[in-house]
């Protein structure tokens, strides 16, 4: 594994912890969510979560490109869902989370997903 290639995918680690927090805090996310629709002050913990929800954005776009693309692809779409309903929250958190850990493994085991099939 190249250089740049190890930094992208060690950039997984935001997004996979941001899936977390999600995933174990999904009423202060929800309450987040909401603030941001209605364009109402956000707090500064909100702000950096926006800063961070802007670079998952970022590298998910950067992984179309890879070999993985399909699992980018994804994530990309269930992030256009932003329902505030606590269920549908959690296992976007979860599903985010199983497909992140995927992308993860398939690289360091250089396995192309679309070889699979």
């Amino acid at each position: 594994m190249d250089t740049l290639t190890f930094v992208f995918y060690s950039f997984a680690v935001i997004p996979l912890l941001m899936e977390l927090f999600v995933f174990s805090h999904t009423d202060i996310f929800l309450e987040y969510l909401h603030r941001v629709k209605n364009k109402q002050t956000l707090t500064q913990n909100q702000k950096f979560c926006s800063s961070l929800s802007v670079l998952y954005s970022i590298w998910c776009f950067i992984g179309l490109f890879s070999t993985n693309w399909v699992l980018f692809l994804i994530i990309t779409i269930l992030g256009f869902f932003s329902t505030e309903n606590y269920w549908f929250r959690k296992l976007d958190a979860s599903i985010c989370i199983i497909i992140l850990l995927l992308i993860f493994t398939l690289k360091i085991h250089n396995i192309n997903l679309l070889n699979l099939f």
